[in-house]
């Protein structure tokens, strides 16, 4: 039995996503850089019972390292939103006229959700599953997934609660999200009106009754497979 149709926003979005994965764009966006974290990370003197990521209760040299490591992946990302194949920005860009559409919001920020959570984050988390490198160590990890969890924060324009590991990032955190904002719109995922070149590169339509409820079940499904 099918999950989904292959006309719904699901199996589209699952359709570039796999495409994306082929054409190794994911590994050219962040696969030196991981790979030479890996090969040279900075390892953070906690307690062996630390239980939350590297960063915790850190120096404040060991803040500015990770600072530095999430600048330099956000600047890998941002770069490579142009890089996206045309019809996956179609499809950021009709999801983002249907919220608008119908009067939802924040619309600009559930595209960010999807671009963040379900095309770069995975990567940055599971870089072993992507044959970006080897199963990484435990520490590394950790880092990994504070730098992934910082790149959603920024996408989604959220900040850390005072009592959050990571709320050192937050002044990182405000000064980057129009840098994301702008480039989602300069790319055209977030901006009216589409250009007739952009409209050349899209592929189907998928079929959206309810795009809030489409776009739940997209996230579902994701969360879920890959």
């Amino acid at each position: 039995m099918k999950l989904f149709r292959d006309d719904s926003l699901t199996g589209i979005f699952v359709c570039n996503y796999m495409r994306l994965q082929h054409a190794g764009l994911l590994d050219r966006v962040f696969g030196d850089l991981i790979r030479s974290f890996v090969a040279d990370p900075f390892f953070i003197e906690c307690g062996a019972t630390a239980t939350s990521c590297d960063v915790d209760s850190t120096t404040a040299s060991n803040q500015e390292k990770f600072a530095l490591l999430c600048t330099q992946f956000l600047d890998h990302l941002l770069l490579s939103i142009e890089t996206l194949p045309a019809e996956m920005k179609w499809l950021f860009h009709y999801v983002w006229s249907a919220l608008v559409n119908e009067g939802s919001r924040p619309h600009t920020i559930q595209i960010a959700s999807l671009l963040y959570l379900h095309v770069y984050c995975p990567v940055i988390v599971r870089p072993h599953e992507y044959h970006i490198c080897d199963e990484i160590e435990e520490a590394s990890s950790r880092i990994l997934k504070s730098v992934s969890k910082v790149m959603f924060y920024v996408g989604t324009e959220q900040i850390f609660g005072t009592k959050e590991p990571l709320s050192f990032m937050n002044e990182f955190v405000s000064e980057n999200i129009n840098r994301s904002r702008d480039r989602m719109k300069q790319q055209r995922l977030t901006q009216h009106p589409i250009s007739d070149v952009f409209l050349a590169g899209k592929g189907s339509t998928p079929i959206v009754t309810d795009t809030e409820e489409s776009l739940q079940r997209l996230h579902r499904y994701m969360w879920a497979n890959l």
